[in-house]
């Protein structure tokens, strides 16, 4: 049965059961006493990678998206695991992928300690998680095997742990033994330290009257190249210039490697938020170059 339509641990179901009847010609009526039950909270969960293959780069932290479901019908918290086979590479810990990017901001996600469990989940909710790794020395493949299992207790289907369920009624283990293993393989690729990476602008003003001179109503078109050295892969790489005093930005000018991107931010990868121009590179294989172009008139 679905999670969202299970009956809720712990709640109390009774029933009373009534007879009607004539005695001497009089009619009458009794009930019985009331049975109780009040229901256990089931133990189960599922986890799945949100990826078949990731590439991390050497001794860099890279983070591997996940998502759990809590298939149990109680608010329950899960204790996470993971470790890496055939490569010189560590779990250091999880994360809550708070904003769903797959990518770890500490800023923003919310970071789990090994030894700590996630926050409880309600019945049928799920959690978009991170398994922070970091490469050691470079490996064609290996297996990161990541495990979830009930903070209340796990084993052999049907076992049970009195009073140890959500707000304290009994709790009995599922079909899943209150535990759930997800593995994704894993390449780890050499990485690219920040020496590698420069950020370079020119500028090119054109004159209303033609030339080159910065008076009121010139056009200047701003060039920007992102430069990612070495052989690994730059995450979640972002770039952002604010327009400068004294200029107006030319709408719809702001370009990626010569396509044109929106003002607004929608589906690509730029916009302009009012006062500066944004493009997000995602996750750049290097070694390339990016090329950001962008326009504002002198007032």
């Amino acid at each position: 049965m679905p999670a969202y339509a299970a009956t809720p641990a712990c709640i109390s179901v009774s029933n009373v059961a009534s007879t009607a009847f004539t005695l001497g010609g009089a009619g009458g009526s009794l009930n019985s006493n009331v049975a109780t039950i009040r229901i256990d909270e089931l133990l189960d969960l599922t986890l799945s990678p949100g990826s078949g293959t990731v590439s991390i780069p050497t001794k860099e932290l890279a983070a591997v998206p996940f998502v759990l479901v809590n298939t149990g019908n109680g608010h329950e918290a899960f204790l996470l695991g993971g470790r890496i086979d055939g490569a010189q590479a560590v779990v250091e810990g999880f994360a809550v992928d708070r904003d769903g990017d797959g990518h770890f901001d500490g800023a923003t996600d919310l970071a789990i300690d090994p030894a700590s469990a996630t926050p409880p989940l309600a019945p049928g909710a799920s959690l978009r998680l991170l398994a922070l790794v970091r490469g050691g020395a470079a490996a064609a493949s290996a297996t990161l095997v990541v495990t979830a299992r009930a903070a209340t207790g796990s084993g052999r289907p049907g076992s049970e742990f009195p009073g140890q369920g959500d707000t304290g009624c009994d709790a009995v283990v599922g079909a899943s033994s209150g535990l759930a293993t997800a593995t994704v393989a894993l390449s780890v690729a050499p990485g690219t330290d920040t020496g590698q990476i420069a950020l370079v602008k020119s500028q090119r003003i054109d004159a209303p009257g033609g030339g080159a001179d910065p008076v009121r109503g010139a056009t200047v078109t701003y060039t920007i190249e992102s430069r990612f050295g070495g052989t690994g892969v730059v995450r979640a790489a972002r770039v952002a210039d604010p327009i400068p005093t004294g200029t107006a930005y030319v709408p719809g000018s702001l370009r990626l490697d010569g396509t044109a991107l929106t003002d607004a931010a929608d589906t690509d990868t730029g916009d302009f938020d009012g006062s500066a121009i944004h493009v997000a590179l995602g996750d750049v294989p290097a070694p390339v170059t990016r090329t950001i172009q962008f326009q504002v008139t002198i007032q």
